[in-house]
């Protein structure tokens, strides 16, 4: 008959290098949850690969009392896109960010500097200090057509005058000042 994978709780507070009354303490507040658990009479069993994942995944950073962060690990191969349940969703959201060997304390981290990003967009945006990207094309198309439209305009109000001229100097000197006028009519506004 094969063993059962099942342990109490004191050997397997050892095996992890916790004290049996912390064990005890999460399996109470549900961070061991039921999947890991099985009761034979009063006393409780543990599977030790589930109850390694759920403190794994259930346990912050800062309250575990291991000495070494493990990897989550939720994910080893890209899921479909169509998962069926919410666990499965998540572990495809993680696997396509890059974060399925991250540890719990990695993937705080994160969160918390996306969130630190996400805000500090947000008070820029709110200070205008940041702008829309279609507003800046907007302006910009606008501008590059006004400057072509007063070029080319130049051409229309001193045709007739340079034809009637001879002298070069006196040509270049007509345009350079008709184009003057035009580009500093631009920059005015």
């Amino acid at each position: 008959m094969p063993e059962s994978p099942y342990i109490g709780v004191v050997p397997f507070a050892a095996q992890v290098g916790m004290t049996s009354q912390y064990i005890r303490r999460l399996i109470k507040q549900g961070k061991i949850t039921k999947s890991s658990l099985k009761t034979k009479g009063k006393r409780k069993l543990i599977d030790p690969e589930k109850a390694l994942i759920d403190i794994e995944n259930n346990i912050s950073h800062v309250s575990r009392r291991s000495p070494k962060a493990k990897p989550i690990g939720l994910v080893s191969e890209p899921q479909a896109t169509q998962a069926k349940s919410e666990p499965e969703k998540k572990a495809t959201i993680i696997s396509a960010a890059g974060l399925s060997n991250a540890t719990l304390s990695e993937a705080q981290t994160i969160k918390e500097r996306y969130a630190a990003a996400l805000k500090k967009l947000e008070y820029e945006k709110n200070s205008n200090k940041l702008v829309k990207v279609s507003d800046i094309q907007k302006e910009a198309f606008t501008m590059a057509r006004l400057t072509r439209d007063s070029i080319l305009s130049v051409v229309d109000r001193v045709s007739a005058v340079l034809a009637a001229e001879t002298d070069e100097k006196v040509v270049a000197d007509i345009l350079r000042d008709e184009l003057l006028q035009a580009l500093e009519l631009l920059a005015a506004g």
